[in-house]
């Protein structure tokens, strides 16, 4: 599991030190945030009434993928038909583009030939 390896070594503020489990989630706390789960220990006397959450679900919560509510999801998709219709278009209007100036650059040929056969009398 990812909190495993990788909050392994995170350690309390407590005046002895151990493997923090928890972390503070109070907005504006300004003490260290992380706390061991020894009730004794000192470190959680910083975090009194403040909201706590264990790490290993906090890491569950940070790694789980953003859930759109109903309303983005469907302007999101709306957005992306949009964008799908517009490139649609886009692309034929290059295809149109191109078609034209294949068709100019073959009449601006055929007319060469007389041009250089009127210049030469």
């Amino acid at each position: 599991m990812i909190a495993d390896s990788r909050f392994s070594e995170i350690l309390c503020s407590g005046a002895n030190p151990a493997k923090a489990v928890w972390a503070c989630t109070s907005p504006g706390c300004m003490g260290y945030g992380m706390a061991c789960e020894d009730s004794k220990c000192g470190c959680k006397t910083q975090h009194h009434g403040h909201s706590m959450v264990m790490i290993g679900g906090l890491d569950e919560t940070l790694s789980a993928p953003p859930v759109l509510s109903e309303d983005s999801a469907a302007l999101k998709d709306s957005i992306n038909g949009f964008i799908d219709g517009w490139i649609a278009e886009l692309q034929q209007l290059k295809k149109s583009h191109n078609d034209h100036i294949t068709a100019h650059a073959e009449s601006g040929q055929n007319h060469t030939v007389l041009k250089r056969k009127l210049l030469r009398r």
